[in-house]
């Protein structure tokens, strides 16, 4: 007891910061009804299902039974699941899907906010000015954004793991890499969350270690500990993008029908700045001429400088119309030029804080009041952010009207609709419980999650289109009356179904999402990973302790 008392004792400021910031962004959210955003009925809708998945055995959760009509929608082969099982668990414990949520966002905050303040510990070597930085960051447009305004819950979600991923390029380029454990966490937390976060963090990372790719080679030692931290990351996430690539490779999917144009994407400076939906936000914006002055003033530090620099570097990114023009054919996966402002965010709220630290120091103002300073403004702005937007929030009343509206409507599944396969069209999928045979007869089936079975009678019956969305790793078989079982050739229809062979043979017909090769080996690989993760993590905090023992003892 007298341990809690102090940890939080020593920690009450960080704690009191911390309840601030999150009562704040939680704010629209605590009452009965609730916030909805742009995307709300996709998030929700992989939360519900993941969570009606488990009810009934499935797991993981690589493809949603209940979504696309009830055909099973592959989502999860291509959208990371790992933090929805966290409210589709709290869920099961009998808790609605919008309180489920709710306590949810404000664990993932608490995360962040513990996640946001080390990392930037890291760089600025101070707390109060790790707390500035946290407050800006989270305090920020880019959350409102991602948070309310859009219900972005996969880039809000990669938002949080943006800063160790900087602090973790920071580590290796300034001290050796001696804490390898920071890019580690970005990039799990990334990949686990938002591809397209992801690899604007690669690229990110990439530009770092080219420019100082002189240095690197000159410590073979750090690039090998770069090596395994990049490996062991591949790894532990293989159960992930091992099953997307292989679903890539074996079909074609919406998501190659590229629906945007970063070349034509009109997004300016003026869009940028301010407090238009997708800006940075007034405060950053307000701290523009505190950049440009530190820059040229020869009494800020070179680590200030350097980060001012990144942030002028990503701003002309964004804003220059030839880079994306050249480079459309990659850089349209990335969809929009807001999507780096998560990353400009993060960015800022790093150099901001240093600058301000610089200068408290040198005018002999205490940094404290110029982190209160910044909370107030932080919180004015943001509750100015989130009631702002003319459109959004949009309140829903009961968990009675997400439940009408989950699975029904055709945004359940996402706007584009990336990951139904090339041929197929959601709004032709109506007869979920219905096999249709090559002659056109229907035929009932009694369908149980990710299975399906039902009786072949007529022998004219060659092969039949099952009401599931194909994806591969689906399997067949017919049981005939004599209880001998034949495994049925299994191929996608021309409506980009599930098809079976059956020839000639009557009986009872199995269909079921068994998974693949692939994919058990990706998770054998993955659970080893985790396991070697957590022994050498306990192995490692068991010799601190006693490196702390041992300097006690001789104190």
């Amino acid at each position: 007891m007298e341990r809690v008392k102090d940890f939080l004792h020593r920690n009450k400021l960080i704690i009191v910061i911390c309840s601030i910031v999150i009562f704040t962004i939680m704010l629209p959210n605590l009452q009965k009804s609730f916030v909805i955003g742009d995307d709300y009925e996709y998030h929700l809708a992989r939360i519900q299902s993941i969570q009606d998945a488990l009810k009934t055995g499935v797991f993981p959760v690589k493809i949603h039974p209940l979504l696309g009509n009830s055909y099973g929608y592959g989502s999860g082969l291509f959208y990371p699941n790992l933090f929805l099982y966290i409210p589709a668990i709290i869920g099961l414990l009998g808790i609605d899907l919008l309180l489920s949520y709710k306590i949810f966002s404000c664990i993932m905050l608490m995360a962040m906010f513990v996640i946001l303040y080390f990392s930037l510990k890291n760089i600025t070597e101070d707390g109060i000015t790790a707390l500035i930085g946290t407050v800006i960051i989270m305090l920020s447009k880019s959350l409102a954004l991602q948070f309310l305004h859009r219900f972005a819950l996969g880039e809000f979600l990669g938002f949080i793991f943006i800063a160790p991923v900087i602090s973790g390029i920071y580590d290796y380029v300034h001290n050796d890499f001696k804490k390898p454990y920071l890019l580690f966490i970005g990039f799990f937390g990334l990949i686990n969350s938002h591809l397209i976060t992801t690899l604007i963090c690669v690229l990110y990372c990439a530009v770092i270690f080219l420019i100082n790719i002189k240095s690197s080679i000159k410590n073979p030692k750090k690039i090998l500990k770069l090596l395994i931290t990049v490996l062991v990351v591949a790894l532990i996430t293989a159960c992930f993008w091992m099953p997307m690539l292989e679903q890539m490779v074996k079909g074609e999917y919406k998501y190659s029908e590229s629906w945007t144009n970063m070349a034509n994407d009109e997004y300016s400076i003026f869009d940028l700045f301010g407090a238009k939906r997708y800006s940075i936000g007034i405060l950053i914006t307000l701290c523009v001429p505190l950049m440009i002055y530190g820059l040229l003033d020869k009494s800020i530090s070179n680590k200030s400088k350097k980060f001012i620099i990144t942030f002028i570097f990503i701003v002309i990114l964004i804003t220059n119309f030839n880079i994306w023009q050249k480079t459309k054919d990659f850089t349209n996966i990335i969809q929009f030029k807001w999507r780096f402002v998560g990353l400009l965010t993060v960015v800022a709220g790093i150099t901001i804080s240093l600058l301000l630290k610089e200068y408290a120091y040198k005018n002999e103002i205490k940094i404290e009041y110029v982190l209160f300073a910044i909370l107030l403004i932080s919180v004015f702005f943001f509750v100015q952010y989130y009631i702002s937007d003319y459109k959004y929030p949009v309140l829903i009343e009961s968990q009675e009207e997400v439940n009408k509206k989950i699975y029904i409507l055709w945004n359940s599944i996402g706007g584009g609709t990336e990951y139904l396969p090339i041929e197929t069209e959601l709004n032709e999928l109506y007869s979920p419980n219905k096999a249709i045979a090559n002659n056109g007869d229907k035929i009932d089936v009694i369908k149980t999650n990710l299975r399906v079975e039902f009786e072949k009678t007529n022998q004219e019956h060659k092969s039949f289109e099952i009401p599931f969305i194909y994806y591969y790793g689906y399997v067949a078989d017919i049981t005939d009356i004599n209880g001998n079982t034949v495994p049925l050739i299994v191929e996608k229809s021309e409506n980009g179904l599930v098809q079976i062979k059956t020839e000639e043979n009557i009986g009872t017909i199995h269909v079921w999402y068994n998974g693949t090769r692939l994919q058990k080996i990706s998770y054998i690989i993955a659970m080893i990973t985790y396991l070697f993760v957590f022994c050498y993590t306990i192995f490692i905090i068991k010799k601190k302790v006693l490196l702390i023992k041992v300097k006690m003892e001789k104190k």
